[in-house]
């Protein structure tokens, strides 16, 4: 028999189904079999392992990788062993085929594959990559070693194939998983490094499992011992290229960007082909301001990575970051922006090719800052020929959001340069040119605008439309009212960061439109009012006049969506909104107003703590009821201050008679007046004082 395809397992029946089916290609064109040895399991692993053969062998864990990976290897017979673990899935199997089929297998005596260490379910380019031994010509020399991280005792020479395998053996969200695999494999290390404490290879995997385990400050220590038993036994370290990634990865966990630099600059000295090494100097000197280092180092990266499937490799040595290739282009258009070469950090940005950097808004970004405005239309233009319409829209809203920060000037320029095509997008620009330029707004085109286009699907940029109708006094509620509050919202928070006489226009819209009854009327009214409020920039006496209409307004509100039973109830737990439910007691407010004084209070301190955003508007009401109880108004607060400067002139010339005169007709007035109080006493203390000026004209 050729190839004897070895397996043990454990637990496995998460990804085994998978694993196995993507074996039969291997086992329908060459000469097999399939061993699997399982070693305990309690749930379906080996019910799905005999689905592919009849070849499964039980033997209880030892808790030592490697004798159980050759009491597999016992039960082989082919020529060629070759093993995958039961969380591994080969993602073609081409290659392993044609080394077979090709008699190339012929020239070797082991053979390696990438194996791909997923990191993350939801971001598959957070993994590891290492070519891995897994082929071997079985003769009577072959065997495992090393109780954990098992290790082949291999031959030369060795052939390394594209296939790539994807293991999920070390998914860092599965937290249960994670610390049943550091517990087993760091029990195992540590017994092992009992008996030899200055072995690096286990030094180096402790290292590595404390790493995984976010343990940072043990994987650093544990990987600079490894590092200085190497040293201290004057050693080859090309032996350990391994030791000098962790080294880096390490240091690099804790912000050690100096200690990264040295050691990977060392590494580099023995070996200029580790990618590892020049994402980790590259990012290390970027955050260091070493710009010109990085670039030269994230560049060596990009070269290795555009080779890396063709070139030799350390099969020592994996590789942690040939993931973040995105990354590293990210990083370069970072650096040429800080020196200013912005076509080359234009080349890097739109080399991205994942969904996680915000291609759209940083080309807004260079663009406004080089001032090469011409250059979003470019990109714009080649969206436009991908179809790629998510990217399209990204583009107009990072713009927009740049407008918000510039003075008039420049965004007119941006106005103009998007005006022209049939998009939505350029129609409005068109409407909004008309504003910009001289103040003049065509109603007829925005409603037929508003005709072709479902505003309720449009960013919050075409909030523009909602300012041209209201400020040319246009009813927008026919137009507006069918949408979510959320949208109404989305464009009215727009508009008051945009537009400076926004509350104004907004108040004579009110003026002319706040009476309508129909529902969308309300609705719409309500929260403009809202606004108008919460932005507090009204004059005094206009403020209070949209105090009146919205209270108005939102009682009609809830009258119109909830039943009198809710409402009279006080159900305001079944309204929807905390400012429907301050809606309900401030009707209940309005009840009272007038009748009873207590109750009416009472209920407006209600609807102010379900809704303490109108803090300011239950002060207002309060103020007026506290006017209301007293009998007075602010011009008799005046004369009250006025009246008791004429009664504390007459006690200081001693016309105490005067004063009394004045005094009692005040508190026929107002009672209780405890300034009034001392002031009396105040007669009473110099009249016994001065018995003569009782009598004093």
């Amino acid at each position: 028999m050729l190839l004897s395809i070895g397996m043990m397992v454990k637990n496995e029946e998460k990804y085994l189904d998978k694993c196995l089916s993507a074996i039969v290609p291997v086992i329908n064109n060459l000469d097999s079999e399939l061993i699997i040895v399982d070693t305990g399991s309690t749930d379906k692993t080996v019910e799905i392992a005999k689905k592919y053969t009849d070849k499964v062998y039980f033997h209880k864990w030892n808790n030592n990788f490697s004798e159980i990976r050759n009491v597999v290897l016992s039960y082989c017979i082919g020529d060629w062993f070759f093993y995958v673990d039961g969380d591994e899935i080969l993602e073609e199997c081409e290659s392993l085929i044609n080394f077979f089929k090709s008699q190339e297998y012929k020239n070797y005596d082991s053979a390696a594959i990438y194996i791909k260490n997923i990191s993350d379910l939801n971001d598959e380019t957070n993994y590891s990559i290492f070519s891995a031994l897994r082929l071997f010509k079985k003769d009577n020399d072959f065997k495992f070693v090393n109780a954990v991280h098992n290790q082949p005792l291999y031959k030369e020479p060795i052939k390394i194939l594209s296939t790539k395998c994807k293991h999920y053996g070390y998914i860092s969200s599965d937290k249960e998983l994670m610390e049943r695999k550091y517990k087993r494999t760091a029990t195992i290390l540590k017994d092992e490094l009992k008996k030899n404490p200055e072995n690096v290879y286990y030094l180096n995997q402790l290292s590595v499992s404390y790493g995984m385990h976010k343990e940072y400050n043990k994987a650093v220590r544990c990987i600079q011992k490894a590092y200085d038993c190497i040293v201290k036994k004057n050693e080859d370290i090309k032996k350990y290229m391994y030791v000098y990634t962790q080294l880096c990865l390490s240091y690099f966990s804790i912000q050690d960007y100096l200690r990264v630099e040295k050691y990977a600059k060392e590494a580099l000295n023995y070996d200029d082909g580790l990618i590892d090494m020049y994402y980790c100097l590259g990012i290390s000197s970027m955050i260091l301001k070493k710009n010109k280092q990085a670039i030269f180092s994230l560049e060596k990266y990009l070269e290795l990575y555009k080779k890396y499937y063709t070139s030799d490799k350390d099969i020592s040595v994996i590789d942690y970051t040939l993931g973040r290739v995105n990354e590293v282009y990210y990083s370069l258009y970072l650096l040429n922006m800080r020196l200013k070469d912005y076509g080359s950090a234009k080349e890097y940005l739109l080399s991205i090719s994942d969904d996680k950097h915000s291609i759209p808004q940083n080309i807004v970004k260079l663009c406004i800052i080089a001032k090469k405005y011409n250059l979003m239309k470019d990109y714009e233009k080649e969206l436009f020929i991908k179809q790629k319409n998510e990217d399209i829209k990204e583009l107009y809203i990072a713009l927009e959001k740049e407008k918000l920060k510039m003075v008039f000037e420049k965004t007119n320029k941006f106005t103009e340069m998007f005006s022209q095509g049939n998009t939505s997008y350029n129609l409005l620009n068109t409407i909004r040119l008309s504003y910009e330029n001289d103040k003049n707004i065509d109603l007829d085109l925005i409603n037929a605008f508003l005709e072709k286009i479902d505003i309720s699907r449009e960013p919050f940029y075409f909030g523009d439309l909602i300012y041209y109708m209201i400020y040319g006094k246009d009813d927008i509620s026919t137009k507006l009212g069918k949408l979510s509050f959320g949208k109404i919202n989305e464009f009215l928070e727009f508009l008051t960061k945009k537009y400076d006489d926004f509350s104004e226009c907004v108040y004579k819209y009110i003026l002319e439109f706040g009476y309508k009854d129909d529902f969308y009327s309300v609705k719409i009214n309500k929260e403009l009012c809202r606004y108008l409020i919460l932005l507090d920039k009204l004059e005094k006496h206009n403020l209070e006049y949209i105090y009146n209409c919205y209270i108005g307004i939102g009682i009609k509100y809830i009258e119109s969506v909830y039943s009198n039973f809710v409402i009279e109830n006080e159900y305001w737990t079944e309204t929807r909104t905390e400012e429907e439910s301050f809606f309900v007691y401030m009707r209940k407010a309005w009840q009272y107003k007038s009748i009873d004084d207590e109750n009416y209070i009472k209920y407006l301190r209600m609807a102010l703590d379900i809704y303490p955003y109108m803090k300011n508007l239950i002060d207002y009401l309060l103020n007026k009821e506290k006017e209301n109880v007293l009998g007075i108004n602010n011009d008799f607060e005046d004369d009250k201050v006025k009246v008791k400067s004429t009664i504390k002139a007459l006690i200081e010339n001693n016309k105490f008679d005067e004063a009394d005169k004045i005094i009692q007709e005040y508190e026929e007035i107002v009672r209780n007046d405890m300034e009034i109080v001392f002031l009396k006493s105040e007669i009473a203390l110099k009249k016994l004082k001065n018995p003569s000026t009782v009598y004093k004209m």
